[in-house]
């Protein structure tokens, strides 16, 4: 992504983190800036506390732990707080209780927490339930909990925002079917939370703000069956890093900005409700081959695949009748472009930088922006369907006027007079223009038992209406 694009989504990140600041903290971020704050965060050194340094005189035990009243647990384990490292807690339990649960895992050797049969009160993990900046910033040091798995309440219903804030070391866990939210920022920067597959609870329809930004060791993530919105950020990675494989329900309505963007993700599906509240939702996917987008889906954002260098093979639907600025620019690996009737209008640099060899354009595009084609150097053909030239000026940016370019039969005049399309010195008339946009999917599954797969490879049993999917090898459409 360009340095412009990360100045905004840093910015817009630090902006949504101010509730995590006390109000001073806030006060101070705003008036002294945010650019400082951040790089002041990014000074530190993140390590454990020196009281967690552990020892040779140190015995760690197991504990199991039933309280019969909230508030008891830092009673019950009395000097044992800093001498266990698998902690069971079944009973009632208050927020008093998790404060020592994160002092057991802050000062203490606690790396297994087993809250299975704990009964939290509201049925709510706390706000910060694992993180205390207070305690775990110190100077030029962030100091970690040794938080590394942790088994949640089988009634459990919501987990609340920041509650595993930083926790860089949790590695593992178990999330029951009773969980009904994840809050923002839930589980920020967790980089070895590698549960695989992430399963997310039906109960959940929103994916909130940033809840699994940054956890760059995540693999496969199951969503909620009926999920309706992801929102920003939630599964941002870092370059190679984070999600790499993920399915999107028909129920997905909506996926908010920058919210897969640098992650490991192969081949994407996009259910046709989708739309798309800002930008740059797959940006910087430098491992994304195949992306399909469903019929249904009526505009593509700026940025939405910004940079996604290793895309061979992309289905833009009729249905779509705007593309944004940049949203396919850096496709440096797809060589045929076909866009569906329907379309009418293509933003500025919407496809630049790419290494298209053929561009097929419908009869209902009405207007192009500026170099919204430019830079593709290996250009050897271009078709346009419309029989009134759509409304450009530099659309093409620098690309060799020689280019053949066929458009219907009686209007190469109207084109060699068009702003724009002038420059082309090679016009020709044809009533023969490419018909099909399909995309060549594959998967990497056995399909010689008629099992039926969707584009990601995933088996599917109950194929949705209008949908592609795969069948002993073959591309149908679901009925």
């Amino acid at each position: 992504m360009k340095h412009h694009k990360l100045k905004f989504l840093i910015l817009f990140m630090l902006w949504c983190a101010l509730p995590l600041a006390s109000n001073a903290q806030a006060i101070s971020m705003a008036s002294d800036g945010i650019a400082d704050f951040l790089k002041e965060e990014q000074r530190m050194e993140v390590r454990r506390h020196p009281r967690a340094s552990r020892g040779d005189s140190v015995e760690l035990k197991t504990m199991h732990i039933t309280l019969s009243e909230a508030g008891t647990l830092e009673a019950a384990l009395g000097d044992d707080i800093e001498r266990v490292d698998s902690l069971f807690v079944s009973g009632p339990v208050n927020a008093d209780d998790i404060k020592t649960m994160w002092k057991s895992t802050f000062y203490g050797y606690v790396s297994y927490l087993n809250l299975q049969y704990a009964d939290i009160e509201g049925k709510k993990l706390p706000y910060r339930a694992f993180y205390d900046s207070k305690e775990q910033v110190n100077g030029p040091y962030l100091y970690l909990i040794g938080l590394k798995e942790i088994v949640l309440p089988d009634n459990l219903e919501e987990i609340d925002d920041c509650a595993f804030y930083e926790a860089k070391l949790l590695e593992e866990i178990s999330m029951p079917s009773s969980l009904k939210k994840i809050g923002r920022y839930a589980f920020w920067y967790c980089e070895k939370l590698k549960t695989d597959p992430l399963i997310l609870p039906n109960g959940i329809k929103t994916i909130e703000a940033m809840s699994f930004n940054h956890c760059i060791s995540l693999n496969e993530v199951i969503l909620p069956e009926f999920v309706e919105r992801i929102e920003a950020g939630a599964f941002q990675g870092s370059g190679y890093t984070g999600v790499s494989s993920i399915h999107f329900p028909e129920t997905l309505q909506s996926i908010g900005l920058a919210a897969f963007s640098s992650t490991r993700l192969k081949t994407l599906a996009i259910p046709g409700n989708c739309e798309f509240p800002d930008h740059s939702q797959f940006a910087s996917c430098y491992l994304l081959t195949k992306v399909y987008i469903a019929d249904g889906v009526k505009s593509i954002p700026n940025h939405f695949l910004d940079g996604d260098m290793a895309i061979t093979e992309l289905g833009i639907p009729g249905s779509v009748t705007t593309i944004g600025k940049e949203a396919f620019s850096g496709l440096r690996s797809l060589e045929n472009l076909y866009l569906e009737e329907g379309l009418y209008e293509i933003g500025d640099k919407a496809f630049s930088s790419c290494h298209l060899k053929q561009i097929v354009l419908p009869s209902t595009l009405c207007s192009m922006g500026n170099n919204s084609f430019s830079g593709n150097s290996k250009l050897e053909r271009i078709y346009c369907k419309a029989t009134i030239p759509p409304v450009q000026s530099t659309a093409f940016g620098d690309s060799r006027k020689d280019v053949p370019l066929y458009v219907p039969v009686g209007t190469a005049n109207a084109y060699r007079n068009a702003t724009g399309w002038s420059m082309f010195t090679n016009i020709i008339e044809t009533d023969s223009f490419p018909t099909s946009g399909a995309i060549d999917i594959t998967v990497d599954a056995p399909q010689a038992d008629g099992t039926k797969y969707d584009i990601t490879g995933r088996r599917i049993e109950n194929p949705a209406k209008g949908q592609i999917y795969i069948q002993n090898g073959k591309k149908y459409i679901g009925l």
